[in-house]
C-alpha cells in the first residue's frame, strides 16, 4: 500500500483498504488519543513476534518477516538495558533492568559478568555492588545459541569499602576429623579472583574471620594458610586456634598484604591442623578488604 508511512518502530493505518472486498483486514498500530485530543499510534516493538489469525494480512515497513509453525526454537534477537552508563558511589547497589526480545524467545535467561570484580561485582539477577572507585563494564549475554550481548559501563566514585567476600563456596562449612598428624589440611576455599598475585594490593589491609566448633575428645591446633608460598603469609602469628582450650569460638584478624603476597601463586585459603584429634567444623569464612569485619556473606561470584 503506497499510502502507508512507516519507520523502524511505528506502524500507521492506511487511509484506505484495497482488500476490503476480499474480506481481509489490516493489523495496524493501536490508535491512542491524548488528553489534548491529539491522535497518535502506539509503538510496535522492533523485535517482536506476532501470531496471526487465519487469512490475516500482515504489512510492515523495512523489516524481515519469517513465518513458522510455532514449534521452532526462537533465539534472542536483542537485549535492551535501562541505561548504557551508570555513575554511582562506592557501597551503593544498582539493579540493571533488562528486556529480552522477542518476548517469546525460547530461552530468555541472561548471564551477567563484571570486567573488574574489585571495582564492581554483579550477581545472576543483574544486581551490581560497587566496591572501589574506578570503572567497570557489566557484560550481559544471552545464554542461548544467539551470542547476543550488550553491556553497561559503570563509573564508581568515592572511597573503597569492605564487605566483599574474596573466597568462593563459603556457604559450605569445613567438616573434618583430626588425624593427630602434622600438616593436615582440613579444607580450603578458592579465591574468587583467581591467583593471589593477580589481584592483591600490596600494603592493603585484609580481614579474615570465621566460626569454629569441635566435637569429641579434641586436642591440637589449627590455623589458616595459603595453598602455596608464602603459605603462612603471617596469618599463623595472629590466628592459631587451640581446640583443647575451648570447644567453639569466633575468630577475626587483620593482615597487611606484603610483597610475598603480591608475588604468590596461591589460589586458595586453607586450614592446616597440627596434632589434631576429634571433629572440627569451620564455617562462615570471610576474607575481605579493610580493617573492619562485616557480617558474613557469600562471594557475589558464587
Amino acid at each position: 500500500d503506497p499510502d502507508i508511512v512507516t519507520n523502524d518502530t511505528y506502524g500507521y493505518p492506511s487511509p484506505h483498504d484495497p482488500l476490503e472486498e476480499a474480506g481481509q483486514t489490516w493489523k495496524d498500530a493501536k490508535e491512542v488519543t491524548d488528553e489534548d485530543g491529539d491522535t497518535s499510534y502506539e509503538a510496535i516493538d522492533l523485535y517482536s513476534n506476532y501470531e496471526s489469525e487465519p487469512n490475516e494480512l500482515l504489512r510492515a515497513g523495512d523489516v524481515t518477516v519469517e513465518f513458522g509453525t510455532g514449534d521452532e526454537i526462537i533465539p534472542v534477537a536483542h537485549i535492551n538495558v535501562d541505561k548504557a552508563e551508570v555513575e554511582i558511589m562506592t557501597g551503593q547497589k544498582y539493579s540493571i533492568r533488562t528486556s529480552v526480545f522477542p518476548q517469546n524467545a525460547t530461552n530468555k535467561k541472561l548471564k551477567f559478568t563484571s570486567s573488574n570484580v574489585n571495582i564492581a561485582s554483579v550477581d545472576d539477577t543483574g544486581m551490581v555492588r560497587t566496591l572501589a572507585p574506578g570503572e567497570a563494564d557489566i557484560l550481559i549475554q544471552a545464554t542461548d545459541a544467539s551470542q547476543i550481548s550488550t553491556k553497561v559501563h559503570f563509573v564508581i566514585k568515592g572511597k573503597a569499602i569492605a564487605g566483599y567476600n574474596l573466597l568462593l563456596d563459603t556457604a559450605t562449612a569445613v567438616n573434618n576429623k583430626g588425624t593427630n598428624k602434622e600438616n593436615q589440611i582440613l579444607g580450603e576455599y578458592a579465591f574468587s579472583q583467581g591467583k593471589l598475585s593477580t589481584w592483591i594490593e600490596q600494603g592493603t589491609k585484609y580481614t579474615l574471620s570465621f566460626d569454629w566448633e569441635s566435637r569429641g575428645n579434641t586436642k591440637g591446633k589449627f590455623h589458616p594458610q595459603f595453598d602455596a608460598s608464602p603459605w603462612d603469609g603471617g596469618m599463623a602469628n595472629k590466628i592459631r586456634v587451640d581446640v583443647s582450650v575451648t570447644d567453639k569460638g569466633h575468630v577475626s584478624a587483620t593482615f597487611t598484604a606484603d610483597n610475598s603476597w603480591s608475588i604468590s601463586s596461591a589460589t586458595a585459603l586453607q586450614f592446616r591442623a597440627d596434632n589434631l584429634t576429634g571433629n572440627i567444623k569451620i564455617s562462615h569464612v570471610q576474607l575481605e578488604r579493610g580493617t573492619s569485619e562485616t557480617d558474613w556473606g557469600q562471594s557475589p561470584d558464587d
